[in-house]
């Protein structure tokens, strides 16, 4: 079997060629099946799984058609009473620890020590559609608004942590010089969804001011450095697509043709790459869909017309 460095390696460099042929074959037209019904949690304990994890669990529910985001441990489902069905199989997780407990020699109380190097381990999780006696999923509260309205679009371009233009011309960027987006009149747009999508491919970019979360930006088209942005602003607008309960089926995806190439190559020269740009993707899409909620929450306080579910902790992906 290896140590579990190897076997994680292993599944990265599985990870990655999935992508790859992905890509070389439907361009990111597959992303669209990451749908916000889909974002993957654990059935024991109701937390999202994140970065690398999350992406590998929407591919495979994809790609394998499952429409329960729920996935578990032998031991959790064992713990509840439920059963794995035979013959099910397996998707194998990362898990990374980063600090240990140690008493201190004074006091005698426990302190958490960061480790000099993360400790690597992996578990293995079922879908719920391959678990006997599991209940039926609860449905999350969607956002009480047509999310493809004019007025929640406005609502979304002024949680932008930049100012939003529209100009009467056919391009769309942000421009880390101003700090500013550009973008085409809504009128050109197909769509008010390509709109959105577009505005939020955008906003994802922002992200990465100096004063944000600084990102190397202003790479050269082509680049490497170009093309592993690219990849985090697309990625991170379809999670907080999620978050926010959006289904924009038609978006923007099929305008980045010209960037396929390049992604190809920087994940064929390395395969942690898709799992840096997952973290790194989430940590944008937490930033925009707070930046939104915290909007909100200042229109509604006394209103009460707009529930959100509570913020969860994360489970960090550990095997609990």
């Amino acid at each position: 079997m290896g140590t579990a460095r190897q076997v994680i390696n292993d599944e990265r460099k599985k990870l990655t060629e999935i992508v790859i042929k992905n890509l070389e074959k439907d361009g990111l037209s597959w992303i669209k099946g990451w749908s916000s019904q889909c974002t993957p949690k654990n059935g024991t304990t109701d937390l999202p799984y994140s970065r690398g994890n999350k992406i590998k669990l929407m591919i495979t529910a994809d790609q394998q058609g499952l429409e329960d985001p729920r996935w578990v441990t032998f031991r959790q489902a064992q713990s509840k009473g439920w059963k794995v069905k035979k013959g099910a199989k397996s998707i194998a997780l990362e898990k990374w620890i980063f600090t240990r407990k140690e008493k201190d020699k004074l006091t005698g109380e426990e302190k958490l020590i960061k480790l000099e190097k993360p400790i690597a381990n992996y578990f293995r999780v079922f879908n719920a559609s391959d678990i006997d006696g599991i209940p039926p999923i609860n449905k999350v509260n969607q956002l009480e608004f047509n999310k493809t309205s004019i007025e929640f679009i406005e609502k979304v371009k002024k949680s932008s942590e930049c100012k939003i233009l529209e100009k009467n011309q056919d391009r769309a960027y942000y421009s880390s010089a101003n700090d500013h987006i550009v973008l085409p009149l809504k009128e050109n747009f197909k769509s008010h969804e390509e709109f959105l999508g577009t505005m939020l491919h955008e906003m994802a970019h922002s992200t990465g001011h100096s004063s944000r979360l600084d990102r190397k930006l202003g790479n050269e088209f082509g680049s490497p450095e170009y093309a592993k942005e690219e990849l985090r602003a697309e990625i991170s607008s379809i999670f907080t697509q999620n978050e926010l309960g959006l289904e924009l089926k038609d978006n923007h995806i099929e305008n980045h043709s010209a960037y396929i190439k390049s992604w190809i190559k920087v994940l064929k020269e390395d395969n942690n790459e898709i799992y840096k740009a997952a973290s790194d993707s989430e940590k944008i899409a937490e930033r925009l869909v707070d930046n939104f909620k915290k909007l909100e929450k200042k229109k509604t306080e006394h209103r009460g017309k707009i529930i959100f579910p509570q913020k969860r902790k994360k489970n960090n992906d550990l095997e609990r």
